[in-house]
């Protein structure tokens, strides 16, 4: 017998491959238990997918306290929600559902992840500086609100700087 019998617990044939007919040669069955399996995913992928999924509620989450009248603003917070208009509602859920899709994609070890992170980076700030300059945000916000909104670009930055590393090395396809 030339190979090992392989099993495929409903997992189904993977056409091409080594293991379609369930056997696999001995020396691809070493190389098999050295290298990562197919379904074996980063845990940084893991941690980066409940991130978003987190941060996108708690956006959510919060629009709908802040605009129901349910959560504690200050004036500046105030007047600040009071005057963002349907576009910027719009807007903040649409980077918030891109963030959340590329964070997605990046489960599912797709390569679109990279341009949506950048995509969703790049429209945040553009968002966040045309409010600094153009609204009342930075009072409504303050130093430390500030100071995370840095730390979160940060954040999303080396998001990005790890989905490309992981398109580069072949494991987003």
């Amino acid at each position: 017998m030339t190979g090992i019998w392989w099993p495929l617990w409903g997992r189904g044939a993977r056409s091409g491959s080594h293991i379609a007919y369930g056997r696999a040669s001995a020396t691809t069955d070493a190389s098999l238990k050295s290298a990562p399996t197919i379904d074996e995913r980063p845990r940084w992928i893991w941690v980066i997918f409940v991130f978003y999924v987190i941060s996108t509620a708690w956006v959510l989450l919060s629009l709908l306290l802040v605009c129901s009248g349910h959560a504690r603003v200050d004036a500046a917070g105030r007047d600040y929600v009071l005057s963002l208009t349907v576009f910027d509602f719009i807007a903040t859920g649409g980077v918030s559902a891109l963030a959340l899709s590329a964070g997605v994609l990046l489960l599912l070890r797709q390569r679109l992840a990279v341009p949506l992170f950048s995509t969703a980076l790049a429209c945040n700030m553009g968002y966040a500086l045309v409010h600094a300059l153009t609204t009342k945000w930075f009072a409504a916000i303050g130093w430390s609100g500030a100071i995370g909104v840095l730390l979160a670009w940060c954040a999303l930055f080396g998001v990005v700087l790890y989905s490309r590393r992981l398109a580069a090395r072949g494991i987003l396809t």
